[in-house]
Parts: C-alpha cells; structure tokens; sequence
C-alpha cells in the first residue's frame, strides 16, 4: 500500500503514513458529542478534545508520547529517495 509520490528527476516511490484516527471520525465525533454536552460546548468553543474518540489507539500512543513518530514514515522516504527534502504526493 502507502501513497505513491514522486521524487526529484520523476522517480516514483511509496511514502507510508500512520492512521492516527478512525475511518468514520464524523461520524463518532457527531455521536460522541450528542451524548456529552458539556464537550459538545468545548468542541464548538475550542475544536479540540483532549479525550478525542476519533483517535485510534496506535493514534493515541502516537499523539501523545512519540507525536513526531508520525512522520517517521515520510521521513524515512525522503531520505531514502530523494536528495532534497521536496515530496510531491502524486495523488491522495
């Protein structure tokens, strides 16, 4: 899997991410809020949730202790891949 980018000179690679948060995260962040009232007004107030229920806990674990982990993968291709720091995601 990953995302197709595209190095510098064309060269196509695969740069692979971490899925922090669930799939249907309007869906449980719409559900979660109907049922508290007092985060809905935080969510509206602030658009942050320290206990956010959209967040997987890979995600979690990754937010919260290791946060830049989650860009260890891009990270990982552009210095694998490519000489410069430029990545252009060939499609999302």
């Amino acid at each position: 899997m990953g995302t197709a980018a595209s190095a510098l000179g064309g060269r196509e690679f695969r740069c692979w991410k971490f899925r922090t948060m669930v799939v249907n995260g309007d869906t449980v962040l719409e559900q979660y809020l109907r049922k508290h009232p007092t985060k809905a007004a935080l969510w509206s107030e602030q658009r942050k949730l320290v206990d956010d229920p959209r967040v997987t806990p890979l995600g979690a674990l990754l937010r919260n202790a290791v946060s830049p982990a989650s860009e260890l993968p891009r990270v990982t291709c552009v210095l694998i891949s490519i000489q410069s720091g430029a990545v252009v995601p060939i499609k999302n």
